[in-house]
């Protein structure tokens, strides 16, 4: 969990703060003005309190579960940023706007980047030998207003413009746009935007 918190600090600091040295007084500025960033903080909490079960500590985590669930609430209701616990997310997360956003159960890979109203659900299906969730790799940047509510894999660096709805399995390095998105560019550099 810890490693997660700084890496995600990390991108935030590159994005936000440029190469200008990230002091106390900066970090301390950048988590208060950054809704994104307190909405990952906190569920990066929710995710620890609740994994693994079955370890001999996890009766002294559930002790935070109300904290959890108070500030998983204020978030919601103060940002609009809704990411569930059921959602099993690398590090460096970035979520630059507020409002709108809604994370349900899915995979999403390390350092993505997510805008305002984007939705990322999965609908459950029938057959037990489908795929039953949203996976996501890494390196992808997903614009505002993408929906993605199919159980479809999402391969390394792709680009998901705005207002996009994706429906089918995306391959790596492409730009995708359009309502069902359509590859538009294969073997596009998204380094620029993340």
């Amino acid at each position: 969990m810890f490693s997660n918190i700084k890496h995600d600090f990390a991108r935030y600091y590159k994005i936000e703060l440029g190469n200008t040295d990230p002091t106390l007084i900066r970090k301390i500025r950048l988590l208060l003005k950054m809704p994104g960033l307190q909405s990952i903080l906190i569920y990066r909490l929710g995710y620890w309190i609740l994994q693994e079960k079955n370890n001999v500590f996890f009766s002294y985590r559930v002790m935070f579960l109300p904290v959890y669930v108070l500030l998983s609430y204020l978030t919601t209701k103060m940002y609009g940023i809704n990411i569930s616990v059921r959602a099993n997310i690398g590090s460096g997360l970035y979520v630059g706007h507020f409002a709108g956003i809604e994370v349900g159960k899915s995979q999403i890979g390390s350092n993505c980047s997510i805008h305002q109203h984007v939705k990322i659900n999965s609908k459950k299906l029938i057959s037990d030998n489908q795929q039953t969730m949203v996976i996501i790799g890494n390196n992808t940047w997903i614009g505002p207003h993408a929906v993605i509510n199919s159980p479809v894999t999402i391969s390394d660096g792709v680009t998901i413009s705005s207002g996009s709805r994706v429906v089918s399995n995306i391959d790596s390095a492409s730009l995708v746009m359009g309502d069902p998105a359509r590859i538009i560019r294969k073997d596009f550099d998204n380094s620029l935007l993340l």
